[in-house]
């Protein structure tokens, strides 16, 4: 889980998702992915179409080099409160998610219609 949000008034919302991806210290890694998408629970069940790639092709150190890679959905909230968590899984190495601390990593909603 890299956070989540709860929405307290039915409408539809424009959800947007931004996730800071970097190699973990003193690992050289080439190949490397990650995924990040919002689900409905805090699982590995991503909502259809919110998945965001965070890829890495070439060599490099620890450290970095790190991305910040953004996704949008809209929704329809017709049940409240509705939790909606941003997840994420690295794959083929070591990798880490850095925090909202600085504005990283961070989920947000804005309401377009009530």
């Amino acid at each position: 889980l890299l956070t989540s949000i709860t929405i307290n008034t039915t409408g539809t919302y424009l959800i947007n998702y931004t996730m800071r991806v970097q190699a973990e210290n003193d690992y050289t890694f080439s190949g490397q992915y990650a995924v990040g998408y919002l689900a409905l629970a805090d699982n590995n069940t991503a909502i259809s179409g919110t998945e965001i790639l965070g890829a890495f092709p070439g060599a490099s150190t620890g450290g970095g080099p790190g991305g910040n890679y953004s996704g949008t959905h809209i929704m329809t909230i017709n049940s409240v409160p509705t939790t909606i968590y941003f997840r994420a899984r690295a794959f083929n190495g070591n990798m880490s998610f850095m925090a909202d601390a600085n504005g990283y990593t961070k989920i947000s909603y804005i309401r377009i219609t009530p």
